[in-house]
């Protein structure tokens, strides 16, 4: 089975393959929320001080650190959780399998595994996205509901929040935005950003932009959405900020609450990382991470083969009070 090319289908190969294969859409990829920074370790050590996270650097053994500032830093070592999906390719898979139009049985098998590898990926990216929007809810959590990060507990944090009265007609909703944007620029610390962001749940957004104060607003903005640039997440933009209407739900508390939205800045480069570790093989050790590795290997008696893809990934709001939570009433 020509699956045995290690040249074609080697872990090197067949993870340089997974990482360029098409991404599906997520709202949080899509906007690129999130920045990568690829480690070369299993662990993130981030400190905590004057209301900003960082990413402590590490350095060769026997060397000096890095100076203690006056004032006291938490620090905290997290470890980049591993999520693995495994699938397999039986000799039957591709038994008498060639391409269309061609008498290339090999490039029968990579399509084959390109389609394995394309499942993989989904499935990962999904979990991407579920921790992703854990770490802007303040918990990065896991699919079996296992706390792999409280942003907020660990740091002592206390997120902040904002009152918008959407069902009270004499709300004047443009002020409340002003107001929403003063105060969690004063909290940026002079980081650059594109302007604010929210994501929204369908309540909120139904709320905003019907209420008496916006709507005719909200109609204008819809009459004139075939002279703008298509963008299919943004739903509404007033007042320099951009309203994504966010109804995906995922199994679990990782969800945005109904009639509650989540406030941040959008383009913060510097403010959302999403730190990635090598894979745990042998090939992958001490080496800078991918955001995503696959290897093969036997089935017994010769059956077929396991196609194993993985990503290692801990995304984490390093200034969190820049992500406030909105909420109707």
């Amino acid at each position: 089975m020509d699956l045995s090319n290690d040249r074609v289908f080697g872990v090197h190969a067949l993870s340089g393959a997974l990482n360029v294969l098409p991404e599906t859409s997520s709202i949080l990829r899509d906007l690129k929320v999130f920045n990568p920074v690829f480690l070369n370790t299993t662990y993130a050590e981030i400190e905590y001080q004057s209301g900003e996270m960082r990413l402590v650097a590490s350095k060769a053994r026997g060397s000096g650190g890095d100076p203690l500032a006056e004032k006291a830093r938490a620090v905290r070592t997290y470890k980049i959780p591993h999520f693995p999906v495994d699938t397999q390719i039986l000799a039957d898979d591709v038994q008498n399998l060639r391409a269309f139009g061609t008498n290339d049985k090999l490039t029968a098998v990579a399509d084959v595994v390109n389609d394995k590898l394309q499942d993989a990926k989904g499935n990962l990216e999904y979990t991407r996205e579920h921790l992703q929007l854990g770490a802007l809810l303040g918990k990065v959590i896991d699919k079996n509901g296992e706390i792999l990060c409280d942003i907020h507990a660990d740091f002592g944090i206390t997120q902040q929040e904002h009152i918008w009265a959407l069902d009270t007609a004499s709300t004047e909703v443009g002020r409340k935005i002003d107001e929403t944007k003063t105060a969690q620029q004063k909290l940026s610390g002079g980081f650059a950003h594109k302007g604010w962001l929210v994501l929204a749940s369908p309540e909120f957004m139904q709320a905003l932009v019907w209420h008496k104060s916006v709507k005719d607003v909200y109609m204008r903005y819809q009459e004139a959405s075939a002279l703008r640039a298509d963008n299919t997440h943004i739903t509404f933009s007033y007042k320099g900020i951009d309203f994504v209407q966010y109804d995906h739900q995922f199994a679990g508390s990782v969800n945005i609450a109904a009639g509650e939205a989540i406030w941040l800045p959008k383009g913060a480069d510097q403010l959302f990382r999403e730190y990635f570790a090598p894979g745990d093989m042998n090939a992958t050790v001490n080496t800078r991470a991918l955001p995503y590795y696959a290897i093969r290997e036997k089935l017994p008696n010769d059956k077929g083969w396991k196609i194993h893809a993985q990503t290692n990934a801990l995304p984490l709001t390093l200034r969190p009070q820049v992500v406030a939570k909105l909420k109707i009433s």
